[in-house]
């Protein structure tokens, strides 16, 4: 059985971030060429694989001769090239550091503004905001929230229904959260971030539009009782942070 080969430029590189996570795909540079390999048969290449944007894609003989799909005539001939893994050809460059590895085409974590809409799942406001609301709000539905406060007085309430205040929503994008509007400039990443930033996946992951980002764990959300941000603001003023 010959191996599929599929040719593709440096200008259409960040498409094959869409399929880094399919097992067997090697890689190799040759110039602005980009060489993608695998040993599975026709039958057996998902779809997301046919669906990239290759300039053409070949099968390769024992001999390193390169026929077009279904050709019987070979059109040139495969030169010896270093191969190595897809991931490790795109290793995801966070905000911390590099991940180990080839390094030639990192992709920066950024996000960006978004037309997709998604369900609100967390807001963010002033620990001052949060606490004029938990002096009028009722107990019954302060018990339905929770939240977490940072050192610079920033609040993250999570439950439903969210608070009508003033502040920042976020959604959900397994255990990241972004602000509302705004997504990954290259969504297929979100799993490849959460793995490296979160050493407790049941902690949250916050992006910021300032591209600043944060963990918070889990163990940091309590109920949002009265008493609980009456003394939360108490700590803070007394300087019991």
């Amino acid at each position: 059985m010959r191996e599929i080969i599929l040719q593709f430029t440096v200008a259409n590189l960040s498409a094959l971030y869409q399929v880094r996570t399919i097992p067997g795909l090697q890689v190799a540079e040759d110039g602005d060429t980009i060489w993608m390999r695998t040993n599975m048969s026709q039958q057996q290449i998902p779809g997301l694989l046919w669906g990239l944007p290759a300039e053409e894609i070949f099968t390769l003989s024992s001999e390193n001769y390169l026929f077009l799909m279904n050709k019987q005539t070979p059109v040139a001939k495969l030169r010896e090239l270093t191969w190595i893994s897809l991931p490790e050809f795109l290793p995801v460059e966070t905000p911390v550091s590099a991940l180990p590895g080839h390094n030639h085409h990192q992709l920066t974590v950024k996000i960006i503004p978004s037309q997709h809409q998604h369900p609100g799942f967390a807001l963010l406001t002033t620990l001052r905001i949060w606490e004029k609301y938990g002096e009028t709000a009722a107990e019954a539905r302060l018990k339905k929230l929770r939240f977490a406060v940072s050192s610079k007085e920033e609040v993250f309430i999570m439950g439903k229904p969210l608070p009508a205040i003033p502040g920042t929503e976020y959604w959900k994008n397994g255990q990241i959260l972004l602000p509302a509007g705004y997504d990954f400039a290259h969504p297929i990443i979100a799993r490849d971030v959460e793995n490296k930033l979160l050493e407790n996946h049941n902690d949250w992951l916050i992006f910021y539009p300032d591209q600043r980002w944060s963990v918070i764990k889990k163990n940091q959300f309590v109920i949002a009782h009265r008493a609980a941000i009456r003394l939360t603001s108490a700590n803070f003023e007394h300087g019991n942070t």
